[in-house]
């Protein structure tokens, strides 16, 4: 997934984009939505204020940027998907601006799953995949 080049976001999915962009949670952790495409996504978070004791981002903070991506990667259509599972493994720390990168990677009639990587510049922070449960 380095080879990731911006898209923009669809005129189709603004609303939306900027729905997620705006909620609080994205505010609180200075999360924003930069690109989206069909089943993926990039995101990317300023890490100020969000370092531990040892001088590197939260492991928290880097959670919560995966999960937001996952989030608008599954909900690009009417029907709503929630997270049925999720994991992390932590690769290396960071301390610079992240990104997020999301692409689906199977899907079903109901359930998806999701394969997020955490880039600190060209480096990978975290790797986190996210399985979702269609509501209907």
């Amino acid at each position: 997934m380095n080879d990731f080049h911006p898209v923009g976001i669809p005129d189709d999915m603004k609303e939306k984009v900027r729905a997620f962009n705006e909620c609080e949670y994205a505010q609180l952790n200075q999360i924003e939505i930069t690109d989206v495409w069909e089943g993926g996504a990039r995101a990317v978070m300023d890490v100020a204020g969000k370092m531990n004791p040892f001088g590197v981002v939260h492991g928290g903070a880097i959670f919560a940027l995966a999960d937001q991506v996952f989030a608008i990667s599954a909900n690009q259509t009417d029907v709503v998907e929630v997270a049925l599972n999720a994991r992390i493994n932590y690769i290396s720390a960071a301390k610079g601006r992240l990104e997020a990168i999301s692409r689906r990677i199977a899907e079903t009639a109901c359930c998806s799953i999701y394969d997020i990587r955490i880039m600190d510049g060209e480096r990978l922070v975290a790797q986190f995949e996210g399985i979702t449960y269609k509501m209907r």
